[in-house]
């Protein structure tokens, strides 16, 4: 701008100044207007990152639920075959308990039957059996 033709009126002169004014001020809102820029699009990122990071927990947390069913089913599962194991164990306890009651009786003829022997054997006062091969004969011990 030519000096020559700048009004150095008053009214002028004030509206140069508050037009300087407003220019600086300007200056100062363009810098903060930028600098919110960079701010609004590092948040962009943030968020762009941060649903990212959701999706994959997400998918995570899906692939964990799917574990989790999987587990549940196989619980249920063994929970049915203990069921089954220990009905099974009854039944083979109930029977154990049978086979020791015979076995028991059987001990208790044998010794009954032993001790009868043995009487029989120390008592030489009764009758005494001799078994041959061709008949069996009845001695007495007197």
């Amino acid at each position: 701008v030519d000096d020559s033709a700048v009004c150095v009126r008053e009214d002028c002169t004030a509206r140069r100044e508050y037009y300087a004014e407003i220019q600086s001020a300007n200056a100062g809102l363009r810098k903060e207007l930028r600098d919110l820029e960079i701010k609004v699009g590092n948040s962009k990122n943030r968020m762009t990152l941060t649903d990212k990071s959701i999706q994959l927990q997400e998918e995570k947390n899906e692939m964990f639920r799917g574990l989790i069913e999987e587990t549940q089913a196989k619980t249920l599962l063994l929970e049915d075959q203990i069921k089954e194991t220990s009905s099974g164990n009854q039944y083979i306890k109930q029977h154990l308990d049978m086979i020791q009651k015979d076995i028991e009786d059987i001990k208790k003829r044998a010794k009954d039957t032993k001790d009868r022997l043995t009487e029989v054997l120390n008592n030489k006062n009764g009758p005494s059996v001799i078994f041959s091969t061709t008949k069996a004969i009845t001695a007495f011990n007197e």
